[in-house]
Parts: C-alpha cells; sequence; structure tokens
C-alpha cells in the first residue's frame, strides 16, 4: 500500500490543495515524504486527514467538529490497483492508472466520475488475509513506553487496526512490553532449537529482535537490547551500554524511540504472526514530530535507521527540525507556507547527499536569521547605517559605536564586525584616493 497523492478541500486551513508523493529511488530502504513549514500550516492536519483516509477519523474530526463541507481524498496504490479514496467515511473506487493524477484533480464527490461504494477499511481488513499484506500506523514523538508487568508468552489481541491510526492513543507500554517479551522468549527458544552445528540462526524471532535492537543502536550510539528477566518475578529490561535498566530509568529521549519506532516494528509482528519477515510488509506510517526529546545526533539518525528498519515503508513525517530533514539522504521535503491567509505546498523538493542542517534550516525551513531577535535588530540597524555611511548620508562614528555594541555581545559577532569595519575602511580609503 502506498499513498501517490492528496487532496485536501475546503479543510482548515486548506482552500484546495493538492500533494503528489514521488516515489523512492532506492528500493533497499524505506520511502521518506518529510512536511514542514511554519506553525498553523495545517501540517499535523494533514497527517489526520492521512489517517482518516486509512481507516480512523477520530482525529480528524476533532479538528473539523465546526467546519462544514469538508472534502478530502487520496489517491492509494494498493492490491496492484489505483484507487481514490475520497470523504470522512472512506468511499473508494477503482481508477486507471496513468490518468490518475488528472481524475483527482477534476474529481467531484457530487459528480463522481467513477464507481464509489467500497469501505476502504474493508479493502484493508481483506489485505491481512492476502498475498499482499499491509499495514497502516500513526504516531506521535511524544509517545513514551513505561515499566508494566508481563506474562510469559502471554497471547496478544490484534485489536481494531483503526487503533493503530489514533494519534492520541493511550499509553501502550503495556502492549509494546508484553510483545517484546513474547519476542524475546521466542527467540531464546527457537536458539535453543537451533540444529546442531548452527551458530547464527535466522529464526523469525531472532531477525526481529536483532534488527529492531540494532536500530535502536545505531540512534542512541550506544549497544541497545532487551532482556527477559524471570526472577523473582517475570519481567522485561533494557540493556543499554552494558547497564541493565528499568523503562522508567531511561531518558526520555530513549523511551520516545521504544514508544514509537518499536512500537511500530512489535505492532507489525503481533499483526502478521504467520509471516516470517514482518518489518518488511509495506507499512504507511505517520509520524508526527519524531524529534521530541531528542539531541541533535539522535535526530540525525532516527529517520535513516527506521528507512533500513522498515525497507517497504512509506513514512510521512512531519517535523521543525533542520537535523531530521538534513538527516535523510533518499527521500522528498514538501514544505508548506501561508501568504495572505491561503496554504500552499511547495513542489516535491528531493533530498540530496551532504546537505547541512544549515542547508534545511534556510530551504526547507525558510529561516534566514542567525542570531536572538535583538542581536537581529541592531545588525539590521547596522547595515542600514553602513550603507548610509557609504552614500555620504551616515556618520561613521555612529556606526563605530554600533559595531562595538555588537561586537561585546560574542566573538563571533567581534570577528564579524572586525571584518564589516576593515572592508569599509578600504572602500572609503580606495574612494578617496580616486578623487
Amino acid at each position: 500500500m502506498r499513498i501517490s497523492a492528496l487532496r485536501l478541500k475546503h479543510l482548515p486551513p486548506f482552500e484546495d490543495v493538492m500533494m503528489e508523493f514521488p516515489k523512492k529511488s532506492d528500493a533497499s530502504i524505506g520511502e521518506v515524504q518529510i512536511i514542514t513549514g511554519q506553525n498553523g500550516t495545517g501540517k499535523t492536519r494533514l497527517l489526520c486527514a492521512m489517517a482518516s483516509i486509512l481507516g480512523n477519523p477520530k482525529n480528524l474530526q476533532i479538528r473539523i467538529a465546526d467546519t462544514p463541507n469538508v472534502e478530502f481524498g487520496a489517491v492509494v496504490e494498493f492490491f496492484e490497483k489505483t484507487y481514490l479514496v475520497w470523504g470522512l467515511d472512506g468511499l473508494c473506487g477503482t481508477i486507471e492508472r496513468g490518468n490518475t493524477t488528472q481524475q483527482f484533480q477534476q474529481f467531484d464527490p457530487k459528480k463522481p466520475q467513477l464507481h464509489l461504494g467500497t469501505q476502504f477499511r474493508l479493502i484493508r481488513q481483506v489485505s491481512k488475509s492476502s498475498n499482499q499484506p499491509s499495514s497502516a500506523l500513526a504516531f506521535r514523538g511524544t509517545a513514551k513506553v513505561n515499566d508494566a508487568k508481563v506474562e510469559a508468552m502471554k497471547p496478544i489481541p490484534i485489536g481494531d487496526f483503526a487503533n493503530n491510526l489514533d494519534f492520541e492513543a493511550n499509553d501502550q507500554s503495556t502492549f509494546i512490553l508484553q510483545a517484546m517479551t513474547n519476542l524475546k522468549m521466542a527467540a531464546a527458544m527457537e536458539f535453543l532449537s537451533k540444529p546442531d552445528g548452527e551458530t547464527n540462526p535466522k529464526s523469525r524471532s531472532i531477525q526481529i529482535t536483532s534488527r529492531l535492537e540494532g536500530a535502536v543502536s545505531k540512534v542512541s550510539g550506544r549497544t541497545f537490547s532487551f532482556e527477559v528477566v524471570p526472577h523473582p518475578e517475570l519481567r522485561i529490561r533494557v540493556r543499554w551500554g552494558g547497564v541493565q535498566m528499568s523503562f522508567g530509568a531511561l531518558p526520555d529521549g530513549l523511551r520516545s524511540i521504544i514508544g514509537w519506532l518499536v512500537a511500530c516494528a512489535s505492532r507489525m509482528a503481533v499483526e502478521f504472526p504467520e509471516n516470517e519477515s514482518p518489518l518488511d510488509i509495506p507499512v504507511v506510517l505517520l509520524v508526527d514530530e519524531p524529534e521530541t526529546h531528542l539531541h541533535p545526533a539522535w535526530q540525525q539518525r532516527l529517520i535513516p535507521a527506521a528507512q533500513i528498519l522498515l525497507p517497504n515503508s512509506q513514512i510521512f513525517v512531519v517535523t521543525h527540525s533542520p537535523f531530521i530533514i538534513s538527516s535523510v539522504n533518499s527521500g522528498f521535503v514538501h514544505v508548506l507556507s501561508e501568504q495572505e491567509g491561503k496554504i500552499s505546498v511547495s513542489e516535491p523538493m528531493e533530498c540530496s547527499k551532504g546537505d547541512t542542517w544549515v542547508d534545511a534550516v534556510e530551504d526547507a525551513l525558510g529561516l534566514k536569521t542567525w542570531y536572538d531577535p535583538e542581536t537581529e535588530a541592531m545588525l539590521a540597524d547596522f547595515r542600514k547605517l553602513r550603507q548610509d555611511v557609504l552614500s555620504e548620508n551616515g556618520d561613521i562614528g555612529t556606526l563605530q559605536s554600533l559595531a562595538g555594541e555588537i561586537s561585546s555581545r560574542s566573538e563571533s559577532l567581534s570577528q564579524m564586525m572586525g571584518r564589516e569595519m576593515y572592508q569599509l575602511r578600504q572602500i572609503i580609503e580606495g574612494t578617496t584616493a580616486r578623487r
């Protein structure tokens, strides 16, 4: 399953916006679509619209309860067909490939150009028993795992898939810890039952846990693993950097990574118990501000690790972080902006290898300032007064005084003012000599 286009019509703050999501170029890692922009441009609401299309309208309905005439839809590639999914009820119909964009732009639900009537959520349920399984999950970076009671190999009900698309879901600690307990115990049993002479078995539970623990280790910069402790009572703990810790004792950043990245992998393992490689199943992953609680170094490693962990995923990331944006070498950035009360969306910008977080600040986030607001105001005054001096309408003594005041604020500003005043004197002396 893959979302190839999204249209939001009369859904505040969007009047009529269409977004297209180009396909990934690297088949070995997950596809990433980064959505960024200033506050109030509708980034989270956009994710909620996607969650509604995929089967859970709850979060969106809360945000548009008093808004009439809302329309939205998506083009979804599914079952080797292309579907147009439209509206809060998840109605959908099949459309022909090759002409989807044009049909989508012209589509009017009041005058349907294709047969609508099949609930998309029912198609999603059918996919679980098909030869083309897929999933869809939604998380916030604020999710955090806590200590919870677990039991030995306790069955976990799969539940309604719509719950997996609820950004406001209650604490999922019990599910995550029980799922990881079951996986670690199954991995231990698989290892003990390995054929004689086999040193590195590739059984289902061992593969899942090793890939997941490897991803968290990569992000956190320390060796990470889950451990089941049998005495005095069964419980699950974390070994991080060689130290065994309870979940409550972990840094909030690590708890938040477990709260969504580990939760994603464990849900895939539970949802597809008969599949030998559930982490390779196509999944649409909606993630809202994953940078919460994370140091910039962890932010830079987070999404690339998720791309490797879930190679057939389509990950939509809403973020304000230049470290998240610049970390993605294979993906696309979509910038939402507001002008005169109207929201527009940039053309997809392909991520480039070698981009710095400074590039992301300027190009994707549109932030041209570097200093605090007070310093920026002083620099603006300096530039204006410098121009006045060059045009012989300003006093150089006043400019020198302001340069000294700015220089006293930091070493970098002192060096900047030194260069600026040196260049100014060179220009003035050159002009005087020519006269």
